[in-house]
């Protein structure tokens, strides 16, 4: 009984030991949040390699399971050797990534920056011909041509002026960039190293971490965790990869199309709408609204077919190849899309915006979750519908949407009761 007692208050202790420090921790950060946002970039930035080997082996483990899986565990059913297995599974997703990485900067980029180029070489071109066409059709009645010329020339000036104030000649401008190019260098290299020890040995590292995990936590706090985990795995993996995939599609049939009608920068145009379509809901309009005015300067006319063509597009992609290549997994409002998108963005930049969503997404189904288990223990209903002021509302909905009749089972089985002892 004492060492009971003993027990009991010293895990009381405990708690609130740890319940208190993070009160501690909390006020401190935000009393000194710029501090504590610095000390976070700059242990991010000691960790980068890690985390640059973490999400390579994050974005190739679905190839690296596929061959592992499907082609050389088939291949070797009869005699299994997982040491060859895991081998052969990590050259072929690796040559397979380098083939493409080949291809993009042997075709792709040469192309682009060709196209990059002679859009440069010949903007000033490109605006008198827009301008011309402009005054032919009259509108410059409601175009003031005088301000988007003073507004070029503003711009002109200014990146002419930044360029003049940076002294190159200055040893310190020369080593800060040269070591900023190295560390992003070498970082890479050393997360494309630990990327191959990560896909290699990932069976070790969750066995290592789940094994600390259940040594320090209680089983039913590991369970829950675990469980927390596998779904925000399984979001982000298939978001991810079904995001990729739909951006590929995406870019390859917008340069396409716009190949086959003629229209200029194709290329450009197909790559910055792939790359920008990875951003949900603000992606199509970042894309879109830069292709349309690069062909509005070099040919108006075009510039409908543009605008034409990335409108279907883009409800094509929304209303079939993205839910099915992507999948409607977030289970979120636009609302709460539009809010994750921009703070995560307004907090880490693109990557943010990329990531926000199914961060979002899990956050989303573990306060459900939440709420649904502390409502199912006061025995009340879990349905958002049974709580609209008005009855009338939730009856619009459909059936498994529609409220329980009621909320207690007790309830419930007495009026059973006393309704089968009035029919006796």
């Amino acid at each position: 009984m004492k060492n009971w007692w003993n027990r009991k208050y010293a895990v009381i202790a405990l708690y609130g030991f740890l319940a208190a420090a993070a009160v501690v921790a909390l006020i401190f950060a935000i009393l000194n949040f710029p501090t504590f946002l610095s000390f976070f970039y700059d242990l991010i930035g000691i960790l980068a390699p890690f985390i640059i080997g973490f999400a390579i082996a994050y974005l190739l483990n679905p190839g690296y399971r596929f061959f592992r899986q499907k082609v050389y565990g088939k291949l070797f059913a009869k005699k299994p050797k997982p040491r060859l297995t895991k081998i052969l599974s990590l050259l072929t997703i690796y040559l397979i990534v380098l083939g493409i990485v080949v291809f993009l900067l042997s075709i792709v980029v040469p192309q682009l920056y060709k196209s990059i180029e002679t859009l440069v070489s010949n903007i000033e071109g490109y605006y008198n011909e827009f301008n011309a066409f402009i005054e032919s059709w009259g509108l410059n009645k409601f175009i003031n041509l005088g301000s988007i010329s003073e507004t070029i020339d503003i711009v002109t000036k200014w990146i002419i002026d930044y360029i003049k104030n940076i002294n190159l000649d200055d040893l310190q401008n020369v080593m800060d960039v040269t070591v900023s190019v190295a560390s992003g260098v070498f970082s890479f290299v050393i997360g494309l190293i630990a990327s191959v020890y990560m896909l290699y040995n990932k069976e070790l590292f969750c066995a290592q971490v789940k094994k600390l995990g259940y040594a320090v936590f209680p089983k039913k706090f590991m369970y829950k965790l675990q469980r927390l985990l596998g779904t925000s795995n399984q979001t982000f993996s298939k978001y991810l990869s079904g995001v990729l995939i739909d951006a590929l599609v995406v870019g390859t049939t917008c340069f396409i199309v716009m190949q086959i009608a003629n229209i200029p920068y194709a290329i450009l145009i197909g790559v910055m709408v792939g790359i920008t379509n990875m951003i949900p809901f603000f992606g199509p309009y970042i894309g879109g609204v830069p292709s349309v005015l690069l062909v509005l300067m070099v040919d108006p006319i075009k510039a409908i077919w543009v605008v034409v063509i990335l409108v279907v597009l883009q409800q094509l992609d929304g209303n079939f190849l993205n839910p099915k290549i992507a999948g409607q997994r977030t289970g979120m409002s636009a609302l709460w899309v539009m809010i994750a998108i921009i703070v995560g963005g307004g907090l880490f930049g693109v990557i943010g915006m990329l990531i926000a969503v199914p961060v979002c997404s899990v956050l989303f189904s573990v306060t459900k979750s939440f709420m649904n288990e502390r409502l199912k223990n006061k025995k009340m209903s879990a349905k958002t519908t049974a709580y609209y002021a008005d009855a009338e509302v939730s009856a619009k909905y459909t059936p498994d949407e529609e409220p329980d009749t009621l909320d207690n089972p007790e309830q419930e089985q007495l009026q059973n009761s006393s309704a089968t002892k009035e029919s006796k």
